[in-house]
């Protein structure tokens, strides 16, 4: 998997910059900045940084897309629900909740 183009790719999602991604990150601008000028990839607690600023896990960072079987919509859903704060999925649970249960 080439690193560089992924991140680039979850930044575009998010139309993130470099320094919002760093701000994000917790990282020094620098840092992350050197990510896309070197040739060299990132050390593992840096990508464990960006990844908790992407609001994703490390894992989620290298699934291809091609190996989930979820659809476009659904693959959305899960895309969006990695961009909330954990109140927001909260209320996004309970809404969930109340919508399943509305049918009985």
């Amino acid at each position: 998997m080439d690193v560089k183009k992924r991140l680039r790719e979850l930044m575009d999602e998010r139309n993130w910059s470099v320094s919002q991604l760093a701000r994000e990150s917790d990282l020094p601008r620098s840092t992350v900045q050197s990510l896309f000028t070197q040739d060299a990839e990132p050390m593992v607690s840096t990508l464990e940084a960006i990844c908790k600023g992407l609001n994703i896990t490390v894992s989620q960072f290298f699934e291809e897309e091609s190996s989930v079987g979820l659809n476009d919509e659904e693959r959305s859903l899960i895309f969006q629900w990695s961009c909330l704060g954990e109140r927001e999925k909260q209320i996004v649970l309970e809404l969930i909740e109340v919508l399943a249960h509305r049918g009985l």
